[in-house]
């Protein structure tokens, strides 16, 4: 993660939900969102390797990451189920 990834991230997760490119940066950041509630949860996902801290301190990574979709990718992840189990 470096300074500009949040940004980045959300306008990819935007563009998909406003022109329907697909979901995935929008399930990256729902499934991180629900991973990371906690300093522990992030330095787990650190040590796996899954995820690196380049922004700064724990506590700020934690609180991009619980702020990253704002329900937005939640809405767009129930939309897509719906729509699958009405086929």
């Amino acid at each position: 993660m470096y300074n500009n990834t949040e940004d980045v991230l959300r306008n990819l997760i935007a563009l998909e939900i406003s022109k329907r490119y697909g979901t995935m940066f929008s399930m990256y950041g729902f499934r991180m969102e629900e991973l990371i509630d906690t300093k522990v949860d992030l330095a787990i996902l650190e040590k796996a390797k899954v995820i690196e801290n380049n922004v700064g301190t724990d506590q700020s990574l934690v609180g991009m990451w619980k702020n990253m979709c704002i329900d937005k990718c939640y809405d767009l992840h129930t939309e897509l189920m719906a729509d699958h189990s009405s086929r």
